[in-house]
């Protein structure tokens, strides 16, 4: 999950961090265990006595383009009931309040959202056939996957409510759910059935972009909204940037020389880790004003610097464009971004996280190394770039014979 975000909603419970699709409105095979609950019914059970911790959803799904709303008082109700069996155990194991507290912020926002959505839909299925939540037979939790499989959910979808059930349920057998040997099995037979793909079989060409950025005019030339669209743009193809980096960026850590600019993120970002610094470094463009990241950049302080005077809340760089001109949100960002790239004639199925692929498969394509590419876009191996990222636009067919014999 440097994959697996679709929607920005925290009150929607939606397979929102996977880099595919369900197939949720496919037909549905016969099972009398694949049940859909129209309430929220909550199980009360016993305190859970061990807590276990599994691999988090993914979280690499591209960001969303829809503007977040509000968690319903349904979703909060879910998500507290789920938190509090966890209190519950923690509690029963003498654990204090203030170290519990900090235990369950070892979990991120995103990830906790999409635990609370997995949880809910156990929680419901559980009450429909008679089961506890957190004390189910592992025949119960067997079928509860397998249902998900025979709706058409997609493997990563299933392994986040695996791990969202293993993280709360009792272990069975001395085990975690997570771990259990037949919920690894059943979980390998649904990867085998249905194998996880890349989101996009292509790319699109940065060059079309990049075409319509010069055509767009000077920075001066253009109003607030085009430049910001213009400037988010030019920050993701400059370093293959995700949008919550982007998102991140904050003046107040911003250093400028001749070589570019320089900010330092203080925020947790997805790849954040205890005793690492993030620095992302953005290099001027001389040759083409137009294309220039800096150039936008600078461009952008100086129109934006009357809205902020000496207001603290204004500190991030990327503010609304229309007043009170707040600081903008992930999913506005990555709207913006979706906008730019579409005017362009991108395809619509193309997202703004599909600038990542676009920018980096672009840079090996023109004789950038790939390990080049992995630093510069802070990834850790090249598997998830290769699986996920890299899809050359160069697909003619070679052969070995014919490259020996010529």
């Amino acid at each position: 999950m440097d994959e697996h975000e679709r929607l920005c909603l925290s009150s929607v419970c939606v397979d929102r961090q996977m880099p595919i699709q369900d197939t949720e409105g496919g037909s549905q095979r016969d099972n009398t265990h694949c049940t859909s609950m129209a309430n929220s019914a909550m199980v009360f059970s016993p305190p859970i006595n061990v807590v276990s911790e599994t691999t988090p959803p993914s979280e690499t799904a591209t960001p969303s383009d829809k503007p977040q709303q509000q968690q319903s008082s349904t979703d909060t109700s879910v998500e507290s009931s789920r938190v509090a069996n966890i209190r519950d155990s923690l509690d029963h194991q003498g654990i204090s309040s203030q170290a519990t507290t900090l235990i369950l912020s070892s979990w991120r926002k995103s990830t906790e959202e999409a635990y609370s959505c997995c949880w809910r839909k156990w929680e419901q299925w559980c009450a429909s056939f008679g089961h506890s939540s957190i004390q189910a037979p592992i025949s119960a939790i067997l079928d509860f996957l397998a249902c998900q499989f025979a709706e058409g959910k997609q493997y990563r979808t299933i392994n986040s409510y695996r791990s969202a059930i293993s993280m709360t349920h009792n272990p069975i057998d001395g085990v975690v759910v997570g771990k259990h040997p037949l919920v690894t099995r059943l979980m390998k037979g649904i990867f085998n059935r249905r194998p996880p793909q890349p989101r996009y079989a292509s790319t699109w060409d940065v060059g079309r972009e990049l075409e319509h950025i010069r055509s767009l005019g000077g920075n001066s030339d253009l109003n607030l909204k085009q430049l910001s669209y213009k400037l988010v743009v030019l920050l993701a193809l400059s370093n293959a940037s995700r949008a919550s980096e982007i998102h991140a960026l904050d003046i107040r850590y911003l250093s400028r020389n001749e070589n570019g600019a320089t900010f330092t993120i203080t925020k947790l970002t997805k790849t954040a880790q205890p005793g690492k610094k993030k620095v992302v470094h953005y290099l001027p463009l001389k040759q083409e004003n137009r294309l220039c990241p800096i150039a936008a950049l600078e461009e952008y302080l100086k129109r934006t610097s009357p809205i902020r005077r000496n207001d603290t809340s204004k500190t991030q760089l990327l503010l609304s464009v229309m007043k009170p001109f707040h600081p903008v949100s992930k999913c506005t960002i990555a709207r913006w971004m979706k906008v730019l790239i579409q005017e362009a004639g991108v395809g619509q199925e193309f997202s703004a996280h599909s600038i990542r692929g676009a920018a980096s498969t672009a840079a090996v394509m023109k004789g950038m190394s790939i390990s080049e590419v992995l630093r510069i876009a802070d990834w850790s191996s090249d598997n998830v770039f290769k699986a996920f990222y890299f899809k050359p636009t160069d697909t003619r067919p070679q052969s070995f014979l014919n490259t020996i014999v010529n």
